[in-house]
């Protein structure tokens, strides 16, 4: 039984989106006025992220397999909510690149080392939200409530034949959006199957979009110089 002090700092997740939004609005305002929209966008959009992302992962921590059951069916993360972070996150990528290209032009080093800097910052908060988002997601999918014998719908087979807690669909989404493969963990049911297709997909345009960005990214630094 996990301490008492961890059970009483759980949120669902409509609280956590609601302290993110505070986190980044917060940074927003306070942010001095004589900076660049893009600039103040980027690092709001960097701190909320960041905000979420901690509270998420502050959740999961020490969670046992019944309890990332018994979250799963309580705090469920609706599909349209899901996928709208999923779409803004990115949409913040291509954002972030698009003012790094416009900085690149008649500005100084500092301006365009602080634009890199909040560019690569964006881009990993963005690709970590999406797979966070995606683990979730098999999680309550997985411990779905199902009215047949078994408690749950199940989904995914473990090498160890375990009941898996959170870590085990954070490591079974991070591996498919790192590498667009399984590992050692097996599909077992079809609506398994089209979410894992979902996020192969948006995990392959993440990386192509981010990779021929670059490419622009790189070429445009080099021709300010």
């Amino acid at each position: 039984m996990p301490p008492k002090t961890h059970q009483q700092i759980q949120l669902s997740p409509k609280t956590r989106l609601v302290s993110a939004i505070a986190v980044a609005l917060l940074v927003f305002f306070l942010l001095p006025s004589s900076l660049r929209i893009s600039t103040r966008l980027l690092s709001t959009w960097a701190a909320g992220v960041s905000c979420l992302l901690m509270l998420t992962l502050l959740m999961m921590y020490g969670a046992t397999a019944e309890m990332t059951r018994d979250r799963s069916q309580s705090y469920k993360i609706s599909r349209i909510s899901a996928v709208a972070l999923i779409l803004i996150a990115i949409s913040s990528c291509v954002f972030a690149i698009g003012a790094l290209l416009s900085s690149a032009k008649n500005s100084s080093f500092l301006l365009i080392a602080l634009h890199l800097g909040l560019t690569i910052v964006s881009i990993a908060c963005s690709w970590f939200l999406v797979h966070l988002m995606f683990a979730q997601q098999y999680a309550a999918l997985y411990y779905y409530p199902n009215s047949s014998s078994q408690a749950y719908a199940g989904g995914l087979r473990f090498a160890e034949d375990i009941t898996p807690d959170y870590w085990d669909f954070l490591y079974f989404a991070f591996v498919l959006g790192a590498t667009a493969q399984t590992s050692d963990t097996f599909i077992v049911s079809r609506p398994m199957r089209r979410l894992v297709l979902v996020q192969t997909l948006l995990a392959f345009f993440f990386f192509v979009g981010i990779l021929a960005t670059s490419i622009n990214v790189g070429s445009a630094l080099l021709q300010s110089n």
